[in-house]
C-alpha cells in the first residue's frame, strides 16, 4: 500500500504538471489505497500510524473526503505520530483552519530544534519503513506551515535549516 500511495501522489503530480496519466490507473490506485485504510484502534505502532497519515494525505490529494479519519487518526495516536505525519495531516486538511489543524500546528511548534542553523524537526526514532528523515520530515512541516499557516516564523526558519543540511 505505501508503494501504491507513493506513485499514486507522483502520477497525480504528473497529471498536474500536464502530463497525460490514464484516468482509469489514478482511479484503481485510489481504490486500492481506499482497501487498505484502516480504523485508528487497529494501528498500534508508529510506523503504522504514520503510513496511515500517508495514504489519507494521497487520498486527500487526490479528491478524496478522508476529513474524519484525519480527525479519528489524530485524536486516537497524535502521540505516535512523528512531525512529518502530523505535516501530512495537516495537508490533508487543506487550508480549512480547524480544530484538528491548530493542534497539530501547535504540536509542531512544541517538537521543533532551533539551532543556530534555522529550525527542523526530527522523529522520535528512524522511520525505515516510510522512508524518513529529518530532512524530509523537515521539508513536509514547510510544506504544511505554507498551507494551513503561511505566516508562521518557523517556515523561513526551516527553509534555512533545510538549505544548510543540502
Amino acid at each position: 500500500p505505501w508503494l501504491t500511495a507513493y506513485v499514486l501522489l507522483g502520477l497525480a503530480k504528473a497529471e498536474e504538471a500536464g502530463y497525460a496519466v490514464d484516468k482509469a490507473v489514478l482511479a484503481e490506485a485510489a481504490d486500492y489505497l481506499n482497501f487498505q485504510r484502516k480504523d485508528p484502534i487497529r494501528l498500534n505502532n508508529t510506523a503504522e500510524v504514520n503510513a496511515q497519515a500517508f495514504y489519507l494525505y494521497v487520498l486527500a490529494d487526490n479528491g478524496a473526503n478522508v476529513r474524519g479519519e484525519v480527525v479519528n487518526l489524530a485524536a486516537e495516536h497524535r502521540g505516535l505520530l512523528d512531525p512529518y505525519a502530523k505535516s501530512l495531516l495537516i495537508m490533508a486538511e487543506g487550508g480549512r483552519n480547524s480544530a484538528t489543524q491548530r493542534t497539530l500546528i501547535s504540536d509542531l511548534g512544541a517538537d521543533v530544534v532551533l539551532s543556530a542553523t534555522g529550525a527542523h524537526w526530527e522523529d522520535e526514532s528512524r522511520d525505515f519503513r516510510n522512508l524518513s528523515s529529518n530532512v524530509r520530515g523537515t521539508a513536509m512541516a514547510i510544506n504544511a506551515l505554507a498551507v494551513a499557516e503561511p505566516d508562521n516564523l518557523l517556515g523561513p526558519q526551516a527553509v534555512r535549516w533545510l538549505m544548510s543540511a543540502r
